[in-house]
């Protein structure tokens, strides 16, 4: 059964997962948690989400609105970001092992899209 964690305005709470039971999870591969967000800290779930690295370009493993998550090979991405009204980002991300234990701000991002 999926867990659910709602956030109000400004609210934040620390979630604990197990990855080895994710689905599409691979010994070898990383986990990002990505979090989209207004200047007022609202979640925007139906934003365009992706990762780019040599050309290719990563869609989120579940889309269940915010947040997304993605699997791929270690190592750093581009991160895109897109909504309507809003200005397109992309940043670099680093997506680590997931040997080891998840410590905060190592597998998860938040990005914070700006009106245009």
């Amino acid at each position: 059964m999926p867990a659910r964690v709602d956030l109000g305005p400004a609210e934040h709470k620390t979630v604990q997962m197990n990855l080895d039971s994710a689905e599409g999870s691979r010994p070898d591969s990383s986990f990002l948690v990505v979090h989209v967000v207004t200047q007022d800290g609202l979640p925007l779930a139906t934003s365009d989400l992706w990762l780019e690295r040599a050309g290719r370009v990563i869609e989120p493993e579940v889309y269940t609105g915010c947040p997304r998550y993605f699997t791929s090979e270690p190592g750093r991405y581009t991160l895109g970001a897109e909504y309507p009204g809003y200005r397109s980002i992309r940043t670099s991300v680093v997506m680590k092992s997931k040997a080891g234990p998840i410590r905060p701000g190592t597998r998860a991002a938040v990005i914070t899209m700006i009106k245009q």
